[in-house]
């Protein structure tokens, strides 16, 4: 057992500096031929919410007789919009208006300095709330450095936030149910990873959480309206949903996301056709809606076992999804890891780092497996929800 264990450290020491490596680091020859630094700026998925963030400034402003000219520092370090006409959800961007929210307020610094901000927000927020829920510093600091929080870091994606919203939600459910629905709410910024928040408000009728879920959820989606306008909710309603389809039912011959985690991703991995692959994520999704219903049915299941056996399920519950987004699966497996006996704690263990080693061992092998572990991850915690 320690052999395995420090094999596992060992593997994820390995990753980690393996991700520190891949971080993109970037000189930008000024016009006067000074050559700057940008230190540690990923040009991956914040440059995107970081650029679409500043036109919706100076789209608001604009709207209202405030000319703002086109950033220059952006414009040097980003290079011009594709069209001279382009509006802020025409830029690859597949996330509702909600998360523009959030990219204005990461686009009021400078690129370098907003990434290095808003990382060390993220990290904050998420480990304020699952203090607050009541999960140890331990299990906290495990899913906050976890192979899929590393992920995300060199992404520039924001699961280490939502990660925390989600788990921290879950576990207030029961305690706190007003507080737990007001920040599941804030997961309408990437409503895809609580897709399954409203049927369990529903289900156990957790009144108060769904009245601050419904609140939360209003008021951003007021607030989008307000400072970017309808055109953001057309786009994510038309243009966006498109998109994301076109872009998940190409030939892996031209795409193959090594880094995705769902049931249609690893059925198209294994040679599956988009009809046999959606309908074999249709029954995984209906299946894990379901056992989620039953799942929040009984009071009595431990607390801790059911938010695992939760976010494990929600990984084969949508179509679209990236190892990134697993930052909760990572934090459920710490906590069920730190308290469980024997093989089991050896098995949580290795669940949390397949977060990371997913992503390796597919384009090895051109197959993914997440969904295995995920499944895994269901089933342990299902077992010990009335141990």
């Amino acid at each position: 057992m320690a052999a395995a264990f420090m094999s596992i450290l060992l593997l994820y020491a390995v990753f980690v500096s393996t991700v520190i490596r891949g971080m993109q680091w970037q000189h930008v020859a000024q016009p006067d031929g000074v050559t700057i630094r940008l230190v540690g700026t990923p040009q991956t998925f914040y440059s995107m919410f970081w650029y679409s963030g500043r036109l919706l400034i100076a789209q608001f402003a604009n709207a209202h007789g405030l000319h703002i000219p086109p950033s220059a520092w952006a414009l040097r370090v980003l290079g011009p919009p594709p069209v001279a006409s382009l509006r802020p959800f025409v830029l690859g961007w597949l996330y509702p208006p909600t998360m523009g929210l959030l990219a204005m307020l990461q686009a009021c610094l400078p690129l370098g300095a907003s990434y290095f901000v808003w990382r060390g927000l993220y990290f904050a927020i998420s480990g304020f709330l699952l203090r607050r829920a009541g999960l140890g510093w331990r299990v906290i600091v495990m899913g906050l450095v976890s192979p899929a929080a590393w992920l995300d870091l060199l992404g520039g994606e924001n699961g280490t936030l939502t990660g925390g919203l989600l788990v921290s939600a879950l576990l207030l459910f029961d305690s706190a149910p007003a507080a737990g629905g007001a920040i599941a709410g804030f997961l309408c910024i990437k409503p895809q990873l609580g897709i399954m928040l409203p049927v369990i408000l529903v289900q156990r009728r957790f009144w108060p959480a769904l009245a601050g879920f419904s609140a939360c959820v209003g008021v951003l989606v007021l607030l989008s309206v307000l400072l970017e306008g309808w055109y953001g909710w057309l786009w994510f309603l038309s243009g966006a949903r498109n998109n994301s389809t076109a872009m998940i039912s190409a030939s892996f011959a031209h795409y193959f996301p090594a880094i995705g985690d769902t049931v249609f991703f690893m059925a198209r991995s294994f040679g599956g056709g988009l009809g046999q692959s959606w309908a074999l994520q249709a029954g995984a999704s209906a299946v894990s809606a379901w056992l989620i219903w039953r799942l929040w049915r009984d009071p009595e299941c431990d607390r801790l076992a059911r938010v695992a056996a939760t976010v494990s399920l929600a990984v084969l519950l949508v179509p679209y999804g990236f190892l990134y987004d697993l930052v909760g699966f990572a934090m459920a497996m710490a906590a069920m890891c730190l308290r469980a006996p024997g093989l089991s704690k050896l098995v949580y263990a290795v669940l949390w780092l397949f977060t990371g080693y997913s992503g390796v061992i597919a384009p090895i092998t051109g197959h993914i497996f997440m969904p295995v572990a995920a499944a895994l991850g269901a089933v342990m915690a299902w077992r010990e929800c009335h141990a």
